[in-house]
Protein backbone atom coordinates (compact mmCIF):
# COMPACT_ATOMS: atom_id res chain seq x y z
CA UNK A 1 0.00 0.00 0.00
CA UNK A 2 2.00 3.34 -0.94
CA UNK A 3 1.80 6.04 1.00
CA UNK A 4 -0.39 8.52 -0.99
CA UNK A 5 -3.20 5.65 -0.44
CA UNK A 6 -2.55 5.39 3.12
CA UNK A 7 -2.52 9.30 3.24
CA UNK A 8 -5.72 10.16 1.33
CA UNK A 9 -8.01 7.20 3.54
CA UNK A 10 -6.94 9.03 6.41
CA UNK A 11 -8.08 12.26 4.70
CA UNK A 12 -11.15 10.82 3.96
CA UNK A 13 -11.62 9.38 7.47
CA UNK A 14 -11.17 12.60 8.96
CA UNK A 15 -12.98 14.72 6.87
CA UNK A 16 -16.06 11.90 7.45
CA UNK A 17 -15.83 12.71 11.33
CA UNK A 18 -15.43 16.20 10.88
CA UNK A 19 -18.78 16.36 8.87
CA UNK A 20 -20.67 13.86 10.97
CA UNK A 21 -19.88 16.08 13.72
CA UNK A 22 -20.92 19.63 11.75
CA UNK A 23 -24.16 17.53 10.04
CA UNK A 24 -27.79 17.42 11.20
CA UNK A 25 -29.72 13.97 10.76
CA UNK A 26 -33.15 16.43 10.55
CA UNK A 27 -31.49 18.29 7.61
CA UNK A 28 -29.71 15.32 5.80
CA UNK A 29 -33.35 13.63 6.07
CA UNK A 30 -35.11 16.55 4.45
CA UNK A 31 -32.84 16.58 1.47
CA UNK A 32 -33.08 12.95 1.12
CA UNK A 33 -37.02 13.35 1.16
CA UNK A 34 -36.47 16.76 -1.63
CA UNK A 35 -34.27 14.66 -3.78
CA UNK A 36 -36.69 11.61 -3.76
CA UNK A 37 -39.38 13.70 -4.23
CA UNK A 38 -37.13 15.82 -7.28
CA UNK A 39 -37.15 12.18 -8.52
CA UNK A 40 -40.59 11.13 -8.69
CA UNK A 41 -41.38 14.23 -10.28
CA UNK A 42 -39.24 13.34 -13.09
CA UNK A 43 -40.44 9.96 -13.66
CA UNK A 44 -43.78 11.62 -13.75
CA UNK A 45 -43.26 13.62 -16.36
CA UNK A 46 -40.93 11.24 -18.61
CA UNK A 47 -43.85 8.39 -18.07
CA UNK A 48 -46.33 11.88 -19.59
CA UNK A 49 -43.94 12.15 -22.48
CA UNK A 50 -43.92 9.31 -23.57
CA UNK A 51 -48.04 8.83 -23.27
CA UNK A 52 -47.79 11.75 -25.60
CA UNK A 53 -45.67 9.84 -28.08
CA UNK A 54 -47.97 7.08 -27.63
CA UNK A 55 -50.73 8.95 -28.37
CA UNK A 56 -49.37 10.90 -30.83
CA UNK A 57 -48.53 7.79 -33.13
CA UNK A 58 -52.01 6.09 -32.14
CA UNK A 59 -53.72 9.10 -34.03
CA UNK A 60 -50.76 8.66 -37.12
CA UNK A 61 -51.73 5.38 -37.34
CA UNK A 62 -55.58 6.06 -37.41
CA UNK A 63 -54.93 8.59 -40.30
CA UNK A 64 -53.14 6.73 -42.13
CA UNK A 65 -55.16 3.69 -42.28
CA UNK A 66 -57.99 5.82 -42.79
CA UNK A 67 -56.15 7.34 -46.13
CA UNK A 68 -55.44 3.56 -47.03
CA UNK A 69 -58.76 2.39 -46.91
CA UNK A 70 -59.59 5.85 -48.88
CA UNK A 71 -57.31 4.66 -51.61
CA UNK A 72 -58.44 0.80 -51.70
CA UNK A 73 -61.95 2.75 -52.98
CA UNK A 74 -60.47 4.86 -55.51
CA UNK A 75 -58.67 1.57 -57.06
CA UNK A 76 -62.01 -0.05 -57.35
CA UNK A 77 -63.55 2.92 -58.24
CA UNK A 78 -60.52 3.61 -61.03
CA UNK A 79 -60.87 -0.02 -61.92
CA UNK A 80 -64.75 -0.13 -62.74
CA UNK A 81 -63.96 3.23 -64.45
CA UNK A 82 -61.33 1.05 -66.72
CA UNK A 83 -58.68 3.42 -65.49
CA UNK A 84 -56.37 0.41 -64.41
CA UNK A 85 -53.39 2.85 -64.73
CA UNK A 86 -55.11 5.05 -62.17
CA UNK A 87 -55.89 2.34 -59.98
CA UNK A 88 -52.19 0.78 -59.95
CA UNK A 89 -51.12 4.24 -58.78
CA UNK A 90 -53.61 4.01 -55.92
CA UNK A 91 -52.81 0.20 -54.74
CA UNK A 92 -48.97 1.38 -55.11
CA UNK A 93 -49.60 4.30 -52.84
CA UNK A 94 -51.80 2.28 -50.54
CA UNK A 95 -49.03 -0.62 -50.16
CA UNK A 96 -46.21 2.53 -48.69
CA UNK A 97 -48.91 3.82 -46.37
CA UNK A 98 -49.70 -0.01 -45.11
CA UNK A 99 -46.04 -0.28 -44.60
CA UNK A 100 -45.54 3.04 -43.03
CA UNK A 101 -48.62 2.05 -41.01
CA UNK A 102 -46.98 -1.38 -39.85
CA UNK A 103 -43.99 0.49 -38.51
CA UNK A 104 -45.82 2.95 -36.71
CA UNK A 105 -48.02 0.29 -35.38
CA UNK A 106 -44.60 -1.08 -33.89
CA UNK A 107 -43.44 2.23 -32.41
CA UNK A 108 -46.95 2.52 -30.25
CA UNK A 109 -46.63 -1.05 -29.02
CA UNK A 110 -43.05 -0.39 -28.43
CA UNK A 111 -44.41 3.24 -26.48
CA UNK A 112 -47.36 1.12 -24.58
CA UNK A 113 -44.66 -0.90 -23.20
CA UNK A 114 -42.51 1.97 -21.60
CA UNK A 115 -45.25 3.89 -20.51
CA UNK A 116 -46.64 0.86 -18.25
CA UNK A 117 -42.99 0.36 -16.96
CA UNK A 118 -42.64 3.91 -16.11
CA UNK A 119 -46.20 4.14 -14.44
CA UNK A 120 -45.15 0.81 -12.60
CA UNK A 121 -41.84 2.21 -11.67
CA UNK A 122 -43.69 5.67 -10.42
CA UNK A 123 -46.17 3.94 -8.10
CA UNK A 124 -43.58 1.87 -6.81
CA UNK A 125 -41.21 4.86 -6.52
CA UNK A 126 -43.97 7.03 -5.11
CA UNK A 127 -44.78 4.24 -2.45
CA UNK A 128 -41.31 4.57 -1.05
CA UNK A 129 -41.37 8.62 -0.79
CA UNK A 130 -44.31 8.41 0.95
CA UNK A 131 -42.87 5.75 3.30
CA UNK A 132 -39.67 7.33 3.72
CA UNK A 133 -41.45 10.79 4.60
CA UNK A 134 -43.24 9.01 7.31
CA UNK A 135 -40.30 7.32 8.50
CA UNK A 136 -38.79 10.87 8.96
CA UNK A 137 -41.39 12.54 10.40
CA UNK A 138 -41.23 10.13 12.93
CA UNK A 139 -37.84 10.09 13.82
CA UNK A 140 -37.65 13.61 13.21
CA UNK A 141 -39.03 14.39 16.63
CA UNK A 142 -36.30 11.58 18.34
CA UNK A 143 -33.18 13.60 16.45
CA UNK A 144 -32.17 16.59 18.11
CA UNK A 145 -29.88 19.13 16.56
CA UNK A 146 -26.28 18.49 17.99
CA UNK A 147 -23.66 20.70 18.68
CA UNK A 148 -20.13 20.53 18.33
CA UNK A 149 -18.96 17.63 20.22
CA UNK A 150 -16.07 18.62 22.64
CA UNK A 151 -12.99 15.96 24.31
CA UNK A 152 -12.91 18.41 27.43
CA UNK A 153 -14.30 21.39 29.06
CA UNK A 154 -11.76 23.66 27.68
CA UNK A 155 -12.06 25.34 24.43
CA UNK A 156 -8.76 24.50 23.04
CA UNK A 157 -6.69 21.61 25.31
CA UNK A 158 -3.82 22.19 26.62
CA UNK A 159 -3.76 25.44 26.08
CA UNK A 160 -3.68 27.57 30.07
CA UNK A 161 -7.32 29.11 31.32
CA UNK A 162 -7.41 32.32 32.49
Amino acid sequence: MSIAHRISELYAAKMNTVLDRVSDPRELADYTYAQLRDLLAEVHRDTARVAVGREHAGRRVSELRHAADRLGEQAEQAVQAGQEDLARQALARRSAILAEVSGLQEQHDALLAEERKLSAAERRLQAKVEEFGARKEAIKPLTRRRGPRRSSARPWPGLPVR
